[in-house]
């Protein structure tokens, strides 16, 4: 019973608590910063605008080449319809799961 006693008192787990939560708010720390711009982004920011319209005509032209190439028709190109550009069939279908899972949320709780 004695050994017991003395083997708990040199496993004090309290240290190793506060290295498990040390390192759980680091992990957490560096995930939610992964998202945040840093300082000098933020500055200069000056020539973003123009290299945002460069690269939106660059994606058009890499666009057309290809529906030249695996000649797309017309009746296949994008149209915008509905909303949020969905068509109205898939716009009703997630509607109504979207209202499906928050009624059974409410039925459960």
């Amino acid at each position: 019973m004695h050994d017991l006693q003395s083997w708990h008192k040199a496993f004090d787990i309290k240290p190793l608590r506060r290295t498990v939560r040390r390192a759980m708010f680091t992990l957490i720390l560096a995930l939610l910063s992964q998202g945040v711009p840093s300082i000098p982004s933020i500055l200069s920011d000056t020539g973003q605008h123009a290299d945002d319209v460069m690269l939106q005509q660059a994606d058009k032209i890499d666009i057309q080449w290809f529906k030249m190439e695996m000649r797309v028709g017309p009746n296949y190109m994008e149209k915008r319809e509905g909303i949020l550009g969905m068509s109205w069939a898939h716009f009703f279908t997630m509607s109504f799961l979207v209202r499906f899972f928050f009624g059974a949320l409410i039925a459960y709780h």
